[in-house]
């Protein structure tokens, strides 16, 4: 299940159009501003959620991997998501093992969690039952 949460709030919105609410899966809104030559500004992650509500996958990634950059792991996590099942770009499971990884040492449970089921399939990675318990049990907080 695709943990994003892609459709802006239909709350009241500033005079300047180009000016749109988002929210964060965490609850915090941040104001998307759209330039008129279509860059989005402000918040990485609120720019990545207009992109991908656009149909602009790259353009999310681009967006994510700023914010993953500076270490937000819901950045992460959803390139990892997206790149594992391929939405709008190439399928890439290995990569997407990656990025649910990097979340996951930076103390992410639901990352935690990708890993431990990754492990357990065999998705982008070689199945392993113990690493997919450790990680599991990581992700709830054992």
């Amino acid at each position: 299940m695709l943990l994003l949460s892609l459709a802006l709030l239909s709350a009241p919105l500033p005079a300047d159009p180009t000016l749109a609410r988002d929210m964060r899966s965490d609850g915090q809104g941040a104001w998307v501003e759209m330039s008129r030559d279509g860059t989005c500004t402000i918040d990485a992650v609120a720019c990545a959620k207009r992109a991908f509500d656009l149909g602009d996958t790259a353009g999310s990634i681009k967006y994510l991997q700023a914010a993953a950059r500076k270490g937000d792991t819901w950045a992460m996590r959803t390139i990892g998501l997206i790149l594992m099942r391929g939405e709008g770009v190439a399928q890439d499971p290995e990569t997407a093992v990656s990025w649910f990884y990097e979340a996951a040492l930076r103390g992410d449970a639901q990352a935690m969690k990708l890993l431990g089921t990754s492990f357990r399939e065999g998705l982008g990675v070689q199945r392993d039952p113990k690493l997919a318990d450790f990680w599991t049990a990581r992700a709830n907080g054992r």
